[in-house]
C-alpha cells in the first residue's frame, strides 16, 4: 500500500486492540466477529493464528495478515476473532498541507516590481519564476529556463474566453487557447490544464461535460482526459474544485506556433436555487472573446509553465483501506487495493443495483466494475470495521433512476446532497470528499435517511497524526 500526502513521506499505522469478549478462570467462548480483533500497523511479518482454543477470547493478532483470528489460551474454545490487518505499529505521520504552488514570501503577490524581483512579483530569489516575456537577470528567473536580452523566453501563451458568461448558471463552458512558442518540441502527453471553481450551493453530481479537444484543427478528443479535483480552500480563496486536462496517452508532438483549444463544460445538477456562481470563481473571466488568463494554470511534465494557482491545501493523509461495496475486489494501476463488498468487514442488508450502462463520465478502465454496481442506501446502512480513528472519507456515488434528492450521511450527518437521473443516456458518477470523519464507535457508516441513494465505494486514509 502507498502513502498519498503533500509532502510523500513514510507512514504506517498505530496498534489498536479491540475488547475481547467475556472470559473468566473457565474460559468463556469468545465472541465471532468484532471478539480478539487488534490491529498492529500496516505492513506486517507476523501471522496471527485463528483462535481455536478457548479462555478469554482470541487475543488479537500481533502483527496480524488481513482476515486472521486471534489465538486463544486455554479453557473451552473460543471463536476466532476478526483478523488483524497487516502491519507494523506506527502512525500516519505525512506532513500537513501545504499551498498547491509556493509563491514565497508576501512581496511576491503584492502586484509590485519591489525586493529583488526582476518581473512583476517573479523572478529573483525568493519570488516563483516568470512566466511571461518579462525581466529577467539569468535563466533561473524564468519558467523557461531562459533568459535572453533581459527579458524571459515564453513558453506558451493561454488565453480563455467564456462561452457562458452568466453569474448564475448549472453549466460551467468556457473556452482555452493555448500558443504554443517555443522552438523545441513539446510532446502532448507532458501538458495539463487546470482551471478552478467553487462549488458554492450548487447539488451534486458536478461531472466535466461536452469536452472538445483541438489541436491545429484536428480532434484530440480520444486523447484527452478530464477530471475534477475536489480540494481543502483557504477561506479567502475562490476554489473548492478543479477541473484538470491532461493527455496521458497521446503520441503527437507541439511544434512552435501550434494552437490547442479546448471548449469545456462543468455540469452540475439541475435544481433550482443551486447553481454556480461564477463570480465567485477564481479562473472565471466574463469577456467572450479570447484574452490572457493568469488565474488558468498551465504544467509541463508537473511544472508551472503559466498562470498563479490559487492557494488550497491537500489532507495530509495515509492511504488506509479502500471498498467496493456490490462488486469484487480489485486493485489500481498506483497499487490502491479495493477490498470486494463480501469481505467480512463489510456490513449491508439491504439491496444492491446492476447498471447495465457504464456511468458517464468515462471513468478510468479499473473502476468501470465497481462503478457499475452499487448498494442502495435508503432505510439500509452500509458500514465498514475501522479502529477508531480520524480519517479523510471519499465516497464513490452513482445516481438513481429518477429524479429523487438525497443527502449522504457519514456517521449520521449529512455531508453531500446527490440527485439521481441519467446524464448522456446513463446514470452519472462522482468521486465525493474529502470528509473529515471521526471514528469512535469501531466502524465507518454510511447511510441516506432522506431517500434512495447508490453507493458503489469508498477511498479511507487515515489523517496525519
Amino acid at each position: 500500500m502507498c502513502c498519498l500526502a503533500v509532502a510523500f513521506s513514510a507512514c504506517g499505522f498505530p496498534t489498536y486492540t479491540f475488547g475481547a469478549a467475556t472470559g473468566g478462570n473457565g474460559g468463556g467462548a469468545g465472541t465471532a466477529g468484532l471478539a480478539g480483533m487488534s490491529m498492529a500497523g500496516y505492513v506486517g511479518t507476523t501471522a496471527g493464528a485463528a483462535g481455536t482454543t478457548g479462555g478469554a477470547a482470541g487475543a488479537g493478532a500481533a502483527a496480524g495478515v488481513p482476515d486472521s483470528g486471534g489465538a486463544g489460551s486455554g479453557g473451552t474454545a473460543g471463536g476466532a476473532g476478526l483478523g488483524g490487518w497487516a502491519g507494523t505499529a506506527a502512525s500516519c505521520n505525512a506532513q500537513a498541507g501545504s499551498p498547491a504552488e509556493p509563491l514565497g514570501p508576501p512581496h511576491c503577490s503584492n502586484g509590485n516590481k519591489d525586493q529583488d524581483e526582476t518581473g512583476t512579483d517573479c523572478g529573483g530569489s525568493s519570488c516563483h519564476p516568470c512566466f511571461h516575456d518579462e525581466g529577467c537577470k539569468v535563466n533561473a528567473d524564468c519558467i523557461s529556463g531562459a533568459c535572453s536580452a533581459t527579458s524571459c523566453v515564453q513558453l506558451i501563451e493561454l488565453d480563455t474566453s467564456a462561452v457562458i458568461a452568466t453569474r448564475s448558471t448549472f453549466t460551467i463552458q468556457f473556452e482555452a487557447r493555448i500558443d504554443y512558442l517555443e522552438t523545441t518540441l513539446l510532446p502532448l502527453k507532458d501538458i495539463s490544464l487546470r482551471y478552478y471553481f467553487a462549488r458554492g450551493d450548487t447539488i451534486e453530481p458536478i461531472v466535466p461535460y461536452a469536452t472538445q479537444a483541438l489541436l491545429n484543427g484536428a480532434s484530440v478528443d480520444a486523447e484527452t482526459h478530464w477530471e475534477l479535483s475536489r480540494v481543502i480552500a483557504d477561506p479567502s480563496a475562490l476554489v473548492d474544485t478543479y477541473m484538470e486536462i491532461t493527455f496521458p496517452n497521446s503520441k503527437k508532438m507541439l511544434l512552435q506556433n501550434d494552437e490547442l483549444v479546448l471548449t469545456q463544460s462543468i455540469q452540475s445538477a439541475v435544481v433550482s436555487g443551486h447553481a454556480f456562481d461564477q463570480l465567485t470563481h477564481y479562473s472565471f473571466q466574463s469577456d467572450q472573446s479570447l484574452q490572457p488568463n493568469e488565474h488558468v494554470t498551465a504544467y509541463r511534465k508537473g511544472v508551472l509553465m503559466w498562470g498563479t494557482p490559487p492557494v488550497y491545501t491537500l489532507p495530509a493523509q495515509c492511504f488506509y483501506a479502500a471498498v467496493s461495496f456490490a462488486g469484487s475486489a480489485f486493485a489500481t494501476g498506483s497499487g490502491m487495493s479495493f477490498v470486494a463488498g463480501s469481505d467480512s468487514r463489510v456490513h449491508f442488508s439491504g439491496t444492491t443495483s446492476q447498471f447495465a450502462t457504464s456511468p458517464y463520465p468515462s471513468p478510468a478502465s479499473e473502476l468501470v466494475p465497481m462503478l457499475e454496481s452499487a448498494v442502495n442506501l435508503d432505510t439500509a446502512h452500509a458500514t465498514f470495521i475501522l479502529p477508531n480513528d480520524k480519517y479523510w472519507v471519499y465516497p464513490y456515488v452513482v445516481s438513481e433512476d429518477g429524479d429523487n434528492q438525497a443527502d449522504l450521511s457519514i456517521q449520521g450527518q449529512p455531508v453531500s446532497t446527490f440527485l439521481a437521473g441519467d446524464l448522456s443516456g446513463g446514470p452519472a458518477w462522482a468521486r465525493l470528499g474529502p470528509f473529515p470523519v471521526t471514528v469512535s464507535t469501531g466502524a465507518l457508516d454510511f447511510s441516506s435517511p432522506d431517500g434512495p441513494l447508490r453507493l458503489a465505494g469508498v477511498e479511507i486514509y487515515q489523517a496525519a497524526q
